[in-house]
């Protein structure tokens, strides 16, 4: 971009001494260029020098520093009338201490003999006689910040030599010096016209004029600066009396050059001064073209003057040139304005057009916009000159002058205000702003300018012919109009002007009118399109970002093009690769065929040539030739040994069926056998549209030591355009790996070049990720050769067994080691049956807590007493055989088994510390036939309903008569048994205690048995069975609530623990009358339901809320004789009354009595009443006739309380 100050930035080249490598040297400029600023406070003074800078410490002295000579000869015509285009310093960077200092200094005198100072700095000096001098200078020795202030002072004195051999020369105009060869500013037709001189402008300017001469007294500087001038600049003195005209342009433009001459040393007000001071005189003689350049000079140093906060007066050619007594309002600050009119209203008499001198202080005026008032002055007179034929403005300089305020007007704009920031973007464009929050703002106003003013303002250079101007000048113009645009955010605006720029280059070119000196510009077209840096291929966010790809692939042709015609040929090799890398999806078939056989291919053995696609291989994988097992690798418990049970198996059911075990999560890994031989499938894409030949595919050397690419010469394939495919390689492995390999990619050998590395891309990534593509790491695992354990046979018949249900059985299985190898010692043995299998996954998600439990206790029966083996050996030897042991028992199996499938696990460890073992499995399948045997139809609970006073030989009522209390801590378990086998069966019934005697079933007969079995007692450990959680068999499971209330779940519980406590003292053990071995037991819990609230009662009182116990007087008296019954209700409740109901029922009907006529019974007169609890109440009644009855005593709403008692009336 066009610096908005560059007319106080010293030029200066720097230039290499040594062997310097091109990112070293960079490096090295940007550490230099991080000095670019010197304050004149940190440079030794120089008394007897012009450019002392203890004149104005505040000052700084400004470098450009450029690492190529650009422009300068081209610009000669201009170095007297804007002496800041010269190139003025050349600093030589030496990184080789041995050279000589002396020939370096004579070498670059005579390189560059235009500059007035020259330096080298060495990064370290060696030692020697020579001795040092001012110009040379060693980082070693002293930091680079104190090299720079002795530069800037070798710089200043030679400065003062420069402008004295300037005092006696007459200086002339541009046109003057450069004649026809210069440029003169060419506007369209419709600016001629209406941009001629008018005598009305004439006139006005004259009285101005004349104006101005009148009072020159009032805007002439002060008189001490005078004599102080006149003593300095003697040869001026003979000017300052002489009022011939020449003598007065001499006079200015001297003035004009020693001020611009200060503007680069650092003294801003003295330049200032001097600006102002020739801007009166040239005013006064018409020299309109250094007129207006003074003025730029006034701008300048107002803006550097702001940047050091330095407070100044606004000189009072300004006030008289710009009218500002006109356009107060505007360029005045409002505390001013405000301040001006109470002095008008107090004042009469002053003049509306007349501003104090106080105004002019820069406290009270709007800053960028006087400077933007200024330069429109400045841009004027630049406009007025071009009716003379030798006295006219350059059109380079009037695009210059254009530029600086249209950046000017751009920065403050994207700074939001003349503040520190968009300074600091103006003396440093290039530089990083360091800026705090708190920075001291200048303006207060953020809408300086606006965008439509500025974008107003920039039509201006379009109404210029820019294509007269040569292609350097034409590049920076179009540049830094795009860059304004840029700061602006008008995207469209700096597109069009990248493409008058490119429409440009492209004429040129045709002319033969670039040189090999234009890189520089080839870079800035490549920074400013954004190609540099740009690298979609690994930076997600540029690949995700917005881009000008069709003014980029334009931008990237010609840059080809110019290389062409130079003979670049590693720049065409560069670009050509840049353009198919990035932008193929822009290029025609025929661009990118033409960019890859004409401009890549033929230098492919000269310059640095690769594929451009960087996600050529997207996928790798291994498949086998044939199909056999392969071993996994297991890791080990600790405490694991070979033993019948498989210990990592907690009961899980779907450990083998559903979910990954330790066996089998490594299953996706690659497991291959040494020597073994296999398929690799490689997937190419191409997106190009021309065929990509593959010339080889190997192996990186690391992965070389275990694999190898059985013929290479078969590795040679073409990959159609716009196309992806698949290919395979044969491979085989070599030796084992140490561990898990990870194959992360391969060397491939792509249109004949030199075989690269290609990473493996499977998925190419959009959003918020690092990388551009996830890369694939193949894992492959080699190991060495495994042994074979074979089945036999069993001594079942094909496999397959019939067993009667309750039963155990023996069989054999026969294996052998069939490996000629290595032996067999581990070995781990599982099982799977039916029923795990034909579970659903999430079985138990919706079952109850109870129901549960019965499944999970029995799937933990079938994983751990199902099967044991017994006879295992410890080690398998080679080709040696063994046989197993095995029991079956099917005791407890569920009815709809079927099938078991017994897995062995197998494997050699090399040692017995090994913590993991690769093993194959071996499963052998068994077809189970249960037969039913003993069921159970029915089971029902009756309470004992007499004493059984009489002897009897009944095995269940002798039991009973031997027991106390039979009626309240027994009841009788009903139990109807059916023989479901061919032949008669034999069973005896056991329940705690008790045993009965043996019993015998025919085939088919069903028949009722009675087990007496002892009510659950109230005791510390049983009294809390609705306390009393279910149990859980497998805790990994994540149980949801049942949704039950706290009383329905209390009656879940106790439900639940009187069936387990009923089925564990139940047992009933059966043998065939016919065959004494052919014996087993009966699993109750197959048969036996839920209990309801009526068997819990009976079997739990502990569970009853209400508890009612009656007892009779007699319970056999005569018609006329009273009845006494005592009653006691107990409850768990805290309450002192509890309802009581009762009942008179004849016994055989079950009718009530109550109201038979004529009576049969008399009774309290009402059949209900209030109760304490745990106090006995009596309750009378009179039987009238012969009868049975049945009395029945109940809390109403709990019929689970009910009680009963019978009374017989002879």
């Amino acid at each position: 971009m066009e610096s908005t100050i560059e007319p106080c930035k010293v030029r200066t080249l720097v230039v290499p001494i040594g062997t310097w490598k091109k990112d070293a040297y960079l490096a090295a400029v940007e550490e230099l260029d991080n000095h670019c600023e010197i304050r004149l406070v940190d440079v030794t003074p120089l008394p007897n020098c012009t450019f002392n800078p203890q004149v104005f410490p505040h000052g700084r002295v400004l470098y450009s520093f450029q690492s190529r000579e650009y422009d300068s000869n081209s610009m000669m015509f201009l170095h007297d009338f804007e002496p800041y285009r010269k190139l003025f310093v050349v600093i030589g960077l030496c990184n080789d201490g041995a050279l000589s200092a002396d020939m370096c200094i004579k070498e670059l005198q005579e390189r560059y003999g235009s500059a007035i100072s020259y330096a080298v700095i060495y990064n370290e000096r060696s030692g020697g006689t020579e001795e040092p001098t001012k110009h040379i200078f060693s980082k070693s020795d002293e930091p680079l910040e104190t090299i720079m202030c002795d530069i800037t002072r070798n710089f200043l004195e030679s400065l003062d030599v420069y402008y004295s051999s300037y005092k006696h020369v007459t200086l002339r105009s541009p046109g003057a010096i450069g004649g026809p060869s210069v440029l003169k500013t060419t506007l369209t037709g419709k600016q001629i016209q209406t941009g001629s001189l008018s005598s009305a402008p004439s006139k006005r300017i004259n009285t101005q004029s004349t104006r101005i001469d009148s009072s020159s007294s009032s805007l002439s500087l002060s008189d001490e600066p005078v004599k102080e001038k006149s003593k300095r600049y003697s040869s001026l003195n003979a000017l300052s009396g002489s009022s011939d005209k020449s003598m007065q342009r001499s006079k200015a433009r001297q003035l004009k050059l020693l001020a611009n001459l200060q503007l680069l040393t650092g003294q801003y007000t003295t330049s200032m001064a001097n600006f102002a001071e020739a801007a009166r005189i040239l005013y006064k003689i018409h020299d309109y073209i250094w007129l207006a350049s003074s003025l730029e000079g006034i701008v300048t140093t107002m803006i550097l003057l702001s940047y050091l906060q330095i407070p100044f007066q606004v000189p009072p050619i300004i006030h008289s040139l710009c009218s500002l007594s006109q356009n107060a309002t505007s360029v005045l600050s409002p505390s001013a304005s405000r301040r001006n009119s109470m002095q008008s209203l107090a004042s009469p008499r002053n003049s509306v057009s007349t501003i104090t001198a106080a105004t002019l202080d820069v406290a009270n005026i709007d800053v960028p916009k006087l400077i933007k008032t200024v330069a429109d002055k400045a841009l004027y007179y630049y406009d007025y000159s071009l009716s003379y034929s030798v006295e006219f403005t350059p059109q380079v300089v009037y695009c210059k002058s254009i530029l600086r305020t249209l950046t000017f007007m751009s920065l403050c704009y994207k700074s939001n205000g003349f503040n520190r920031q968009a300074l600091r973007r103006m003396i440093f464009p290039n530089g990083l702003l360091r800026i705090s929050p708190e920075a001291e703002r200048i303006s207060e106003d953020e809408n300086t300018f606006s965008k439509s003013e500025i974008y107003q303002y920039s039509m201006k250079l379009f109404e210029l012919q820019l294509k007269l101007m040569d292609l350097p000048s034409q590049i920076q113009t179009y540049l830094s109009l795009s860059l304004i645009y840029d700061n602006l955010n008008m995207l469209r605006k700096k597109a069009f002007v990248q493409r008058i720029l490119f429409i440009s280059i492209l004429s040129h070119l045709s002319k033969d009118y670039i040189s090999e000196n234009y890189q520089d510009l080839i870079n800035d077209l490549l920074k400013t399109y954004r190609i540099t840096g740009w690298e979609p291929e690994h930076k997600i966010q540029d690949a995700s970002s917005y881009n000008w790809v069709t003014l980029q692939k334009n931008v990237l042709m010609l840059i080809i093009k110019v290389s062409t015609h130079f003979k670049n040929y590693k720049n065409v090799v560069e670009y050509s690769q840049i353009l198919l890398k990035r932008f193929s999806h822009t290029l025609t078939e025929l661009e990118q065929r033409d960019l890859l056989n004409q401009n890549i291919l033929p230098y492919q053995n000269g310059y640095s040539v690769e594929y451009m696609d960087p996600f050529l291989v997207r996928d790798v994988s291994f498949s086998r030739t044939r199909l056999e097992e392969m071993p996994m690798l297991k890791v080990l418990d600790k405490d694991e040994s070979t033993s019948v049970n498989d210990t990592h198996q907690i009961f899980n059911p779907f450990a083998t069926v559903h979910h990954k075990t330790k066996e089998n999560e490594t299953e996706e890994a690659n497991y291959f056998l040494v020597a073994e031989n296999v398929q690799m499938i490689i997937t190419f894409q191409n997106p190009f549209k021309f065929d990509v030949k593959i010339n080889s595919v190997n192996f990186t050397k690391q992965d070389s030591r275990f694999m190898k690419v059985l013929d290479p010469e078969l590795t040679s394939f073409t990959i159609p355009a716009s196309s992806r495919r698949q290919f395979c390689v044969g491979v085989t492995f070599i030796e084992p790996t140490p561990s898990i390999h990870q194959l992360d990619g391969l060397m491939i050998s792509v249109f004949g070049l030199s075989p690269k590395f290609w990473s493996i891309c499977k998925k190419l990534e959009k959003f918020d990720v690092v990388q551009r593509c996830s890369r694939r790491l193949v894992p492959i695992t080699i190991i060495d050769q495994q042994p074979t354990l074979s089945f036999l046979s069993t001594t079942l018949v094909d496999n397959r067994v019939m067993l009667l249900d309750g039963t155990q059985t023996d069989f054999k299985i026969f294996l052998r080691n069939s490996s000629l190898s290595s032996p067999i010692n581990y070995c781990n043995i599982s099982w799977t049956t039916n029923i795990e299998v034909e579970l659903k996954e999430n079985y138990w998600v919706n079952l109850s807590p109870d129901d549960l439990y019965d499944i999970d206790s029995q799937l933990q029966w079938l994983n751990e007493k199902f099967i044991s083996i017994s006879s295992i050996p410890d080690e398998i030897g080679i080709n040696e055989s063994v046989q197993l042991d095995v029991k079956l028992d099917v005791t407890r199996a569920p009815f709809s088994l079927e099938w078991v499938k017994i897995t062995i696990q197998y494997g050699f460890k090399k040692s017995d510390d090994d913590e993991a073992v690769y093993v194959k499995s071996l499963t052998i399948p068994l077809n189970i036939t249960l037969q039913r045997t003993l069921e159970v139809s029915n089971v029902n609970f009756v309470p004992i309903p007499d004493n059984f006073e009489e002897i009897s030989e009944i095995p269940w009522i002798s039991h009973l008569q031997k027991q106390k209390d039979i009626q309240t801590k027994y009841i009788l378990m009903l139990i109807d048994m059916r023989n479901s086998w061919l032949l008669p069966v034999s069973f005896v019934f056991n329940y705690e205690d008790y045993s009965s005697e043996k019993e015998r079933l025919d085939s088919n007969e069903t028949r009722r048995f009675v087990v007496p079995i002892r009510r659950i007692e109230t005791s510390s450990e049983t009294s809390h069975y609705s306390n009393k959680p279910i149990p859980r068999i497998d805790k990994t499971k994540q149980y949801i609530t049942s949704g039950l209330t706290l009383s329905q779940e209390n009656d879940m519980r106790e439900a639940f623990w009187c069936r387990e406590h009923i089925l564990d003292c139940l047992k009933c053990t059966w043998n065939v009358s016919s065959n004494l071995d052919a014996k087993g037991s009966v699993e109750f819990r197959q048969f036996m339901e839920k209990f309801d609230k009526q068997v819990i009662r009976l079997v739990y009182p502990a569970s009853n809320t209400y508890d009612i116990k009656v007892t009779a007087s007699e319970t056999t008296v005569k018609v006329g004789t009273p009845v006494r019954l005592n009653i006691i209700v107990n409850t768990r409740l805290k309450t002192d009354l509890v309802p009581i109901r009762y009942s008179i029922l004849d016994y055989f009907t079950g009718k009530s009595v109550l109201n038979d006529h004529p009576k049969s019974v008399v009774f309290q007169g009402q059949t209900s009443t209030m109760v304490k609890p745990r106090t006995p109440v009596d309750f009378n009644i009179l039987p009238l006739k012969r009868a049975k009855f049945q009395i029945d005593f109940e809390v109403p709403g709990n019929i689970l309380t009910r009680e009963l008692i019978t009374i017989t009336v002879e």
